[in-house]
């Protein structure tokens, strides 16, 4: 149904967040584009919920230099 993306800092901060999109329709396919710059070589936390239609969520959490 829908998938949502949060990027923060190390410490937790947010960055940005927002909506990914399906791309193309139906394809399972979820795409988010980042708005913000963030410097080459900080530390970011990237956090996507996914929803079913049923409304189960599923969360995953990555660290990236």
């Amino acid at each position: 149904m829908g998938v949502t993306v949060a990027v923060a800092n190390a410490n937790g901060q947010g960055i940005e967040q927002g909506a990914a999109i399906e791309t193309p329709p139906t394809s399972g396919r979820w795409v988010y584009k980042t708005t913000q710059t963030v410097p080459t070589g900080t530390a970011v936390r990237v956090t996507v919920t996914a929803k079913d239609r049923p409304g189960h969520m599923g969360v995953k959490t990555e660290s990236k230099n």
